[in-house]
């Protein structure tokens, strides 16, 4: 049928915000809970549109799914399609750009007061019956820091909001950003190299694509500051796990404090669960309940303006709409 919307694959309770939108505009909507490709493509060989969570979709999706139109992602980033072969077939690929922008800053910043304050670690020590305050030492003034983002789109620039009234020096490091726009901030442009030369906490905050992928690896960590933290509140992947295990254990850095890892859910062996310094959240930066309810909402309304042939902004590739 020429109007099959297909969900890949969802851990939402139900699809009714997602039916609501699409059914009332004449789509039926499928509930696939794909866990493999080939899943994919013999379930949705009638779907004009996917909507995708975490599946990936291959060239081979698209040579399959010759009635495809449109790719909707749950999300900002849209690492788990193949964009180059979805502008080759000329299938639309959507996302939520605005999705958990404030959720996830919020996030990163309570990461990051925590492990600067150390108070994973005196939370331990009270539950283990101890009360000394020398258990966090030693520990200095977050005022007059100097904090680097790694990134500088539209969750780092609330970031660099939210922390304003610290008495910070914030820099950031972002090739597609200019000083000016940084400097509207209150945050100064600087390279890389220079970020991680002198920043006491690093953000990070770029998508991860082929030159962020192991961006931080034994080499940076070796360039940062001893003192330095490390916050990932983006993508696993810019991070290589076994070279922060390694920085962390030669005390090369301070600590870290991150919500994503390359390897989900990690195994129970992780040697990040027996570090001290280290905080880790299950990939929940993104969670409130009205982020998600915003999320599947704008998605649906994404993939219903591209089969329409409407104009929209939220689209990743050129193509030509219907």
């Amino acid at each position: 049928m020429a109007n099959e919307i297909a969900v890949t694959d969802h851990n939402f309770p139900d699809l009714s915000i997602e039916r609501n939108t699409l059914e009332d505009a004449g789509y039926s909507v499928r509930d696939i809970q794909a866990e493999t490709e080939e899943e994919i493509i013999r379930h949705c060989k009638n779907s004009v549109a996917l909507l995708n969570q975490y599946q990936t979709i291959s060239e081979r999706v698209f040579t399959e799914l010759e009635q495809l139109e449109v790719i909707g992602r749950y999300g900002i980033g849209v690492d788990t399609i193949d964009l180059s072969t979805a502008t080759e077939y000329g299938v639309a690929v959507v996302n939520v750009p605005e999705y958990c922008i404030n959720e996830v800053a919020e996030h990163t910043i309570a990461l990051l007061l925590s492990i600067y304050r150390q108070i994973p670690n005196y939370d331990r020590q009270f539950r283990d019956g101890e009360w000394d305050w020398k258990a966090g030492q030693p520990l200095h003034r977050f005022s007059e820091s100097t904090i680097g983002l790694v990134g500088f789109g539209q969750i780092p620039r609330k970031v660099a909001e939210s922390l304003d009234g610290f008495n910070l020096r914030i820099v950031a490091s972002d090739p597609n950003v200019d000083k000016d726009t940084m400097a509207d901030y209150g945050v100064k442009k600087v390279n890389f190299e220079s970020l991680v030369d002198t920043a006491e906490v690093i953000s990070i905050h770029t998508p991860l694509i082929e030159s962020t992928q192991n961006l931080f690896d034994e080499e940076v960590f070796k360039q940062m500051r001893n003192d330095a933290i490390l916050i990932n509140t983006s993508r696993g992947g810019v991070v290589n796990t076994d070279d922060l295990i390694g920085a962390l254990q030669d005390d090369h850095i301070r600590g870290a404090a991150i919500d994503v890892l390359a390897d989900e859910p990690p195994k129970k062996d992780n040697v990040l669960r027996s570090i001290d310094d280290v905080i880790v959240t299950p990939h929940t930066a993104w969670y409130s309940e009205e982020s998600i309810q915003e999320l599947r909402r704008t998605v649906a309304e994404n993939v219903l303006q591209v089969l329409r042939g409407e104009e929209i902004t939220d689209i990743i590739n050129e193509v030509a709409l219907p």
